[in-house]
């Protein structure tokens, strides 16, 4: 039996919800077929639009229009959905179909920090600090301090989208209430109010399928239900990469530290960050930023694509829609990633005034060449890379508008020539229009791709 309470919340059970939960995640279907759930046991199926809200300073969203979610505690929620998810501040859930975007908001910067495929990947580390506490206890567990936002929530466009007249005609034809946009901050906004003001029938929509309280006391107290915990142990454990690898590498950190000290260079923290930062995307276990000119999972790329060509009348250049990713350097031919001084993620950036880009982007270059020989002489081997090796896995290239020859910094105009990703859009490469090569993002960029054998 199916109670559809609202457009966007609806109230199912295991039969209901079968043939989804079997095509996500077969082995969690594996389990609950041999379990054989009860009818009475419901889950809430959730339709969230691109942009909104998921999770937010210890409280789960839910949608209440197209364009909007709000905390679980509003009264302008139905109370028979709240009710049944209102055991734990992120309740156990299954991502359907769409990427969501875990990040950290400090001091209005977005800072990526994970990407939630389709999977069982909500609310395992809530699970597990609320599963031995007491109702009245669970507000003392420890939460997550990441948003969640259904798609891509550090998405931006390389070209500049701020022509008023352009605008203008984006607001009469979409009804959007947005101003141009101020910043590459700005753009997750526009994008989303623009994508859900379509009156497209495939509209998108990340759906979420969330394990009632009843379904949490039977995982906890039955022990029947063992292999669903057991699930739940191992989605968690993989979603702490990040975290566990990060404490194994204080002592490179150390032995970097000293080098640069050594070198007799000014200590310049929010570089020493950088330095860190572009290693962890590096090793995958952070995110860079790649163009995505046709990946609908992430975000409506090509919609937003359309949007800014057919109607904001985007005319010169590429609609470079640039979403997060992770780089692995396992892969044959990775996707390249791309970092910018311009958009920086380090928590030092909050303090700091740059004097001049390119002076920072020819000194973070030699901190990385410092830290290159920090790695060759490590014995760490991470999750099967070695550290001594990465240097010669990897290629680390430096751009800019503006080009010292001497120093190694590429001109921006040279960066589609290795990447063609750059020149693409709806997954195709039309000769009509140009790379963005004097935008914000990639004055003082860093790109990270793979070292291909027979490269210097």
């Amino acid at each position: 039996m199916t109670d559809t309470t609202t457009d966007y919340l609806k109230v199912v059970n295991w039969q209901t919800a079968e043939a989804e939960i079997l095509q996500t995640e077969p082995l969690l279907h594996e389990i609950l077929t041999r379990l054989k759930p009860s009818e009475n046991l419901k889950l809430v199926r959730v339709r969230y639009p691109f942009g909104v809200r998921i999770f937010h300073q210890g409280n789960l969203y839910l949608p209440v229009n197209q364009n909007h979610s709000v905390p679980i505690t509003s009264p302008s929620l139905p109370k028979e959905i709240t009710s049944l998810l209102d055991h734990c501040c992120l309740p156990l859930g299954i991502n359907l179909n769409k990427t969501i975007e875990g990040y950290k908001n400090l001091e209005g910067i977005i800072h990526p920090f994970v990407l939630l495929k389709p999977s069982l990947s909500l609310g395992t580390w809530e699970f597990l600090a609320c599963r031995h506490l007491t109702d009245q206890d669970q507000s003392t567990a420890t939460t997550s301090n990441i948003s969640l936002t259904a798609g891509a929530k550090s998405i931006f466009m390389l070209p500049k989208i701020t022509d008023s007249t352009c605008h203008k005609r984006l607001k009469k034809t979409y009804g959007i209430k947005s101003f141009p946009p101020k910043s590459y901050l700005d753009h997750a906004g526009l994008f989303a109010e623009l994508v859900n003001s379509t009156s497209q029938p495939d509209k998108w929509y990340c759906d979420v399928l969330f394990f009632t309280n009843d379904w949490h006391e039977k995982v906890i107290n039955d022990h029947n239900w063992a292999e669903f915990n057991a699930l739940i142990l191992q989605r968690s454990w993989t979603q702490t990469r990040s975290s566990r690898i990060s404490p194994m590498l204080d002592s490179i950190w150390f032995n970097f530290f000293q080098a640069v000290i050594e070198s007799g260079r000014k200590i310049n923290i929010y570089l020493l960050d950088t330095v860190q930062r572009l290693f962890y995307v590096s090793l995958g276990l952070l995110p860079g930023m790649t163009p995505n000119s046709n990946d609908n999972h992430i975000a409506p790329v090509e919609l937003i694509e359309k949007i800014y060509t057919d109607d904001y009348k985007l005319k010169k250049y590429f609609p470079t829609v640039m979403t997060p990713a992770f780089f692995n350097v396992c892969e044959d031919d990775p996707a390249a990633v791309y970092y910018s001084l311009q958009l920086p993620t380090v928590i030092s950036s909050s303090f700091y005034n740059p004097y001049s880009v390119m002076d920072d982007l020819i000194e973070l270059q030699e901190l990385m060449r410092i830290f290159s020989r920090v790695l060759t002489k490590t014995d760490l081997v991470i999750e099967g890379i070695s550290l001594v090796e990465l240097p010669q896995l990897i290629k680390v290239e430096y751009f800019h508008t503006e080009t010292y020859s001497s120093q190694g910094i590429l001109p921006t105009t040279a960066m589609p020539n290795t990447d063609g990703n750059l020149l693409k859009f709806n997954g195709n490469n039309p000769d009509d229009r140009l790379f963005a090569d004097k935008s914000h993002y990639v004055k003082g960029c860093v790109r990270i791709s793979k070292l291909k054998k027979g490269s210097v």
